[in-house]
């Protein structure tokens, strides 16, 4: 369990050891333009033994396999923990210094079971710069204000119990216009589905197929200027208008 909480503290640290970073926001999975790459100028080589490079570390109060996101001054974690790891949390730090500014404790309400190596904690979360949404392998959809309000909670499992599969969900949610939207596909309950930022509400849902499949949906923006998911998995890609659900492609 040290080993774990050691490797996610580290992970936190490689994108908030440097005060260039704060010129840029990494606010989800992918970055703030839907691919792993960051225009800030974050040094090429760090020691955590010996603190070359490193600003701050910080113990988490369990497991996860998540990114940390940087949203203005602050970081945010997501971990879990217990013995069946039915424990959520999301933590906010400073950004410069490392200090703790808040946490926050939830209950799972879906299937906990993961891979040893992998954690319920593992989908990273994602910021439209106003609002927080963890979301995690149970198929619980956590939206926090900044100051770590809680603005909705939505335990799709209630409506999916079927949704799981015996290594872990990872896939991370995305924001497209006034969605956010997540993509959970297995041998059971396999869809994807938009929820509404605001109020917590599903706007629209699609089957997909009955495989395993840890792909993370991304978003442009379409020629029309409608906000557009991609979906990926075994059968290829296909891409929806965000706010309606309609097929583009």
């Amino acid at each position: 369990m040290t080993h774990r909480i050691k490797l996610l503290t580290i992970t936190a640290l490689l994108l908030t050891l440097s005060p260039q970073v704060t010129a840029e926001d990494w606010n989800g999975f992918r970055g703030p333009q839907g691919n792993p790459v960051s225009s800030s100028q974050l040094p090429l080589e760090w020691d955590v033994k010996k603190g070359t490079n490193i600003g701050w570390k910080s113990k988490l109060p369990g497991r996860g396999v998540s990114g940390p996101i940087v949203v203005g001054n602050r970081v945010f974690v997501t971990a879990s923990g217990g013995v069946n790891q039915q424990r959520l949390y999301v933590l906010c730090f400073d950004v410069t210094s490392g200090k703790q500014l808040w946490r926050r404790d939830f209950w799972a309400t879906g299937r906990t079971y993961s891979h040893p190596t992998s954690a319920n904690a593992a989908p990273t979360p994602v910021s439209d710069g106003k609002l927080i949404f963890a979301f995690y392998s149970s198929n619980d959809l956590i939206c926090l204000d900044l100051d770590g309000n809680l603005k909705w909670y939505r335990g799709l499992a209630h409506d999916y119990p079927k949704a799981g599969n015996d290594v872990g969900m990872a896939a991370s949610p995305v924001v497209a216009g006034n969605v956010v939207i997540v993509q959970i596909e297995n041998q059971g309950d396999s869809f994807a589905c938009a929820i509404d930022k605001n109020s917590g509400l599903e706007v629209w849902r699609k089957p997909r197929d009955p495989r395993a499949n840890w792909s993370s949906p991304t978003t442009y923006t379409h020629h029309n200027g409608a906000p557009t998911v991609i979906l990926q998995s075994g059968s290829g890609l296909n891409a929806f208008d965000a706010d309606t659900g309609d097929s583009i492609w």
